[in-house]
């Protein structure tokens, strides 16, 4: 099997058979849920073996953050609009 790695020694892609460009030769016993579990980023090689990256964060969560916050924005922003509205209401106590 070969991986490659990014600088960081992150694995971002592997190949069972065949070769990839600049990959490394892994010799080393491979993590049973490697293959089935694999993603970018999600294993590291380090020293000589394949390891899972544990601050790895799936990207399924950072989209649902993402999504969450964009539904807080809006939420903010119709408050915000609904207060204007009040205010623009509300008798002056002139």
């Amino acid at each position: 099997m070969q991986i490659k790695v990014d600088n960081d020694n992150l694995i971002i892609a592997f190949a069972e058979v065949g070769s990839l460009d600049r990959g490394i030769d892994v010799h080393s016993p491979i993590p049973d849920t490697f293959i089935s579990m694999f993603r970018p980023y999600r294993f590291k090689y380090v020293d000589g073996k394949i390891e899972f990256n544990q601050d790895y964060v799936d990207g399924t969560e950072v989209v649902e953050l993402k999504k969450d916050n964009l539904t807080l924005e809006e939420k903010v922003a119709r408050l915000e609009e609904e207060i204007e509205q009040l205010k623009n209401n509300m008798p002056s106590n002139e």
